[in-house]
């Protein structure tokens, strides 16, 4: 839940709509030392001009990050 609320206001940032981006969490990191991974699909438009857009393609951008080996739980 968290890391949709950072790719939404990244995305924001951006100036790319909440609804243009898709949030999967593959690895959550359970443990201590594991990784935490986040892929956040983008769709684009094909040609865009000004509030008109026609056609869309889509960007895949994975976040892998090691979860600290002293993180208290």
């Amino acid at each position: 839940e968290a890391a949709v609320l950072v790719a939404q206001d990244v995305a924001a940032d951006h100036g790319i709509d909440a609804n243009d981006i898709d949030v999967q969490v593959p690895s959550t990191g359970a443990a201590r030392g594991d990784e935490v991974e986040v892929d956040v699909r983008v769709t684009m438009p094909a040609i865009g001009v000004g509030a008109m857009r026609v056609g869309s393609w889509s960007y895949t951008a994975r976040a892998t990050r090691r979860v600290d080996d002293f993180r208290s739980r």
